[in-house]
């Protein structure tokens, strides 16, 4: 009917145009909203996820060569190949790109949840009646080593999401500025 519905995977990322063309067939009014996360932190969520679910007598050093040289893993697909992917079933204004960081900070959240909200035809409510659950797992510290290999691998996603989304949020732009312009 004319309730909506919402199916939420970040395996959904690694489907290839068939994929989303089979998800199309069967839902052709579908609406898909991409979740753009700063690569690290992204790749360094996906590590102890696959290390707590897949390898969990594994240590973080496997874990993290293991997914560093995956086709489609964390450290090498790229948003912009997502993006590109969906957007080859898609109408692009069938897809809605917001970032991960300015869904959950208090400054941009409301703004966020308006566009969510305009996008998928349901009206707005005011932050303060959503719910949000304090994050039940804790992760090691990163390695300044892994954050710059992140950003370097996924140094297109930077590009892409400044062109395409109008701007950078903070921790992006920090990553950028630390690891991919040129000091002089």
């Amino acid at each position: 009917g004319d309730m909506p519905y919402f199916d939420i995977s970040p395996g959904y990322s690694g489907l290839d145009v068939a994929g989303f063309a089979r998800l199309h067939a069967t839902f052709p009014k579908a609406k898909v909203v991409i979740l753009l996360r700063n690569k690290p932190d992204r790749a360094w969520s996906v590590v102890h996820h696959v290390k707590k679910r897949r390898f969990p007598e594994a240590d973080r050093a496997f874990v993290i060569s293991y997914l560093s040289n995956a086709q489609d893993g964390p450290m090498t697909k790229l948003l912009s190949e997502i993006y590109a992917t969906v957007t080859t079933v898609f109408d692009p204004s069938r897809v809605l790109c917001l970032y991960t960081e300015e869904l959950f900070a208090p400054k941009t959240q409301q703004i966020t949840l308006d566009r969510l909200s305009d996008f998928v035809g349901l009206p707005s409510h005011p932050v303060g009646d959503f719910e949000f659950s304090a994050n039940r797992g804790s992760y090691a510290q990163m390695p300044w080593s892994f954050r710059k290999e992140a950003t370097l691998k996924g140094a297109a996603d930077y590009t892409w999401a400044q062109t395409h989304m109008g701007y950078l949020p903070p921790a992006w732009e920090k990553d950028y500025g630390r690891f991919l312009v040129p000091q002089s």
